[in-house]
């Protein structure tokens, strides 16, 4: 499949680099609240211009996110929060590792990290603190259905068919 894997980096990719900006839509005449609006988008465009402490750009960080969520039906952004609980960075975390944990009655109690590596210790984290996407919700599992499953299908059912057709077609002696 990599034809598919192409096509999902090439989304991705689109994705990550959409030109972006903040649109301030209070009426300017109102001055002492466009000016605070004014000030709020600033401070949201900067954040997000560079919202890692690593130097990871909001570029950098969309395309790792939308090629987890396009590969595993599963993109997470941990929102960090400083003590007085303002956010202050996003970080991006491999989307097959997280699971979101519900109770009874389908209601989300919190995320639960499983690394693939078994080095690191397992995290469990509240809703309010991770951003949780998915592409293909479905009521038989809290998880989502990646789309590369459905496309490794389609291929598949064509090979088959095709095998099965030539399969067919010898058996008849036909030349």
């Amino acid at each position: 499949t990599p034809d598919v894997r192409a096509c999902f980096d090439s989304i991705a990719q689109r994705i990550s680099t959409w030109d972006w900006f903040i649109k301030i839509t209070e009426d300017p005449r109102n001055e002492e609240d466009y000016l605070r609006i004014s000030a709020i988008g600033n401070r949201v465009r900067d954040f997000l211009q560079n919202p890692s402490t690593d130097g990871t750009t909001w570029q950098e960080m969309m395309i790792a996110m939308v090629t987890d969520l396009l590969v595993y039906d599963a993109g997470v952004i941990e929102l960090v929060n400083d003590q007085e609980g303002r956010l202050v960075e996003l970080q991006t975390w491999l989307g097959s590792e997280w699971f979101p944990v519900i109770d009874e009655h389908g209601h989300l109690l919190y995320y639960d990290q499983q690394p693939e590596d078994n080095f690191e210790t397992p995290v469990r984290v509240s809703p309010e603190n991770l951003a949780y996407f998915k592409l293909y919700n479905n009521n038989r599992s809290v998880l989502g259905l990646p789309v590369l499953e459905t496309v490794i299908n389609e291929c598949l059912t064509v090979i088959l068919a095709s095998e099965h057709a030539m399969l067919a077609l010898d058996a008849d002696e036909i030349p």
